[in-house]
C-alpha cells in the first residue's frame, strides 16, 4: 500500500512543492468566508468554529469539504470542556461503598475517560489542521513564485 500523499496546498505552505513531482489531484474550491457555525454547537464550539475557521481561511485551507472535520473538532473541544468542568466539580475518581459505608474499591470516573477521548480527538484533528505549535512549524508561507519569461511575454 502506498504511503499517504501530502496535499499540494500543504506542500505550498511548507515551501516543499516541486512541479516536477506534481500529481493530478482534486482540489476543492476554497471558501470566500467562514460560514456561520452549525446550530448544534454550543457557545464554546461556536467560538472555536469562528476563530479556527478564520485561521484556516486566512491560509487558504478552508474548503466546504473541510467543514465536517472542523465541526467534529469544535464538538470535541466542547466535550472536553464539559467533562473537564464535571471532573473539577465531582473529582476524577469514583468509589464503590458497601452497606456499612466502607470503601470497597475505586476507579477512574467515566467523565475522566470521556474527557481523555475528547482530548485525543482534539489532538488528532489539531494535527491535521495545523493548529498546534509543533504542526505550525511544518507550515511556512510559500515562497513567491518567480514569473517565467514566457508568462512575462504573455502579459505584454
Amino acid at each position: 500500500m502506498p504511503a499517504n500523499t501530502v496535499p499540494t496546498a500543504i506542500k505550498q505552505l511548507k515551501g516543499t512543492e516541486r512541479p516536477s513531482r506534481a500529481k493530478a489531484e482534486i482540489q476543492p474550491a476554497i471558501l470566500a468566508e467562514v460560514p456561520d457555525p452549525p446550530a448544534q454547537l454550543g457557545e464554546n464550539g461556536q467560538k472555536v468554529w469562528i476563530a479556527n475557521g478564520q485561521w484556516l481561511l486566512e491560509r487558504g485551507m478552508l474548503a466546504a469539504t473541510d467543514l465536517f472535520a472542523l465541526h467534529r473538532y469544535c464538538r470535541a473541544v466542547e466535550d472536553y470542556l464539559f467533562f473537564d468542568e464535571v471532573i473539577r466539580e465531582h473529582g476524577a475518581i469514583t468509589g464503590l461503598y458497601d452497606e456499612d459505608g466502607a470503601l470497597k474499591w475505586t476507579k477512574l470516573s467515566d467523565e475522566l475517560q470521556a474527557r481523555d477521548r475528547a482530548a485525543a480527538t482534539c489532538s488528532q484533528l489539531e494535527a491535521k489542521f495545523g493548529f498546534t505549535p509543533a504542526d505550525r512549524t511544518r507550515l511556512s508561507p510559500a515562497a513567491p513564485k518567480k514569473q517565467s519569461k514566457l508568462d512575462a511575454l504573455k502579459k505584454k
